[in-house]
């Protein structure tokens, strides 16, 4: 998860319904996780990134502006002034132009390199069409983030390198056998910054077993169930906290105290413990179906939206500065 800046506490919260302060949480925000119709494969969206660094060299590699010609209009006269706005004007249409041409040669080379066509400009024109957009691609085109983890792992990342291990600034995801769903994680380029992971179900022709998924929080069935409750939609799912080492048994006895009809069935006896990756999980419902708010035994959750705790075996882990979202898998 991203870390807040180094040195930086946890929010402290107090999750007891008296004003007693004996059971203080240390909790920060780390991601959330939205559940999609479909994901492309980890490598188009590299492609696409690769694509878009190419542009912004590119775009701005050669393009300076010298401090004396960005104060000049403060010193001309009014009609000065004026034709410097229309020359801005004219500067930004070129600017347009330029990116066009820019992204119209990457996209014919692209298409060359496939299929070893010709230079076809049909190939980079085609029309924009603003419905059934890739969430996965929009975040990457739209606000300039990156892939820097997946689930399961690409079998030729997995083969090139050890990435159950890799903490660095590459692409970070566990080898698997097989999953129930697919997913990327998809973070900012600030090192303390946002975090989204977003997960589909696997394709049903990739021969996936969808009752042995080892990670529940990657489980089939909980993208089922959200679609149930949202009519069909895709959506932002799970938010998701970290917590200080040895504070996610306290949060599970005052859910399973208070609120037991907020555990999830898989969650009712407990946090699952990942041992190999040292970190536990814990997932609620956030809220109740309707205007029940009591836990009296006849509550009934709404199982369209969770939270989830994660809870790192090490305050190495936990906050020592680095990117990297501590979530098993």
């Amino acid at each position: 998860m991203a870390s807040n800046a180094p040195g930086d506490k946890y929010h402290h919260v107090d999750p007891t319904t008296d004003n007693g302060n004996d059971n203080m949480i240390d909790i920060r925000f780390s991601h959330v996780q939205l559940y999609v119709d479909k994901l492309c494969p980890v490598a188009e969206y590299k492609e696409l990134e690769s694509s878009l660094n190419e542009f912004h060299d590119g775009m701005y590699a050669s393009s300076t502006t010298s401090e004396e010609e960005e104060t000049t209009a403060a010193a001309v006269e009014e009609e000065e002034k004026e034709k410097q706005q229309e020359n801005s004007l004219s500067s930004m249409e070129n600017d347009i132009d330029k990116g066009r041409s820019i992204w119209k040669a990457l996209l014919r080379s692209g298409a060359r390199e496939e299929d070893g066509g010709d230079d076809d400009d049909d190939a980079a024109t085609t029309a924009f069409v603003p419905h059934g957009r890739d969430v996965v691609k929009q975040l990457l085109a739209g606000f300039g983030f990156r892939i820097t983890g997946c689930h399961p792992a690409p079998s030729d990342v997995a083969a090139a390198t050890d990435i159950s291990e890799n903490d660095g600034g590459g692409i970070r995801g566990r080898a698997a056998s097989s999953s129930s769903t697919n997913s990327v994680l998809v973070t900012s380029s600030d090192p303390n910054g946002i975090q989204m992971l977003v997960t589909s179900i696997a394709n049903a022709d990739s021969k996936v077993d969808l009752s042995g998924e080892h990670y529940y929080h990657f489980d089939a069935a909980n993208i089922e169930k959200f679609y149930d409750a949202h009519s069909q939609r895709q959506g932002i799912a799970v938010l998701a906290f970290e917590v200080g080492p040895g504070h996610l048994a306290e949060i599970f006895h005052r859910y399973s105290h208070l609120h037991p009809a907020l555990l999830p069935t898989e969650y009712q006896h407990g946090v699952k413990v990942y041992e190999h990756e040292r970190t536990s999980v814990l997932e609620v419902f956030a809220y109740y179906d309707g205007e029940h708010h009591r836990s009296d035994g006849s509550a009934k959750a709404d199982t369209g939206t969770r939270l989830r705790f994660v809870e790192p075996s090490s305050m190495e882990k936990c906050g020592g500065g680095g990117r990297g979202c501590n979530l098993p898998g």
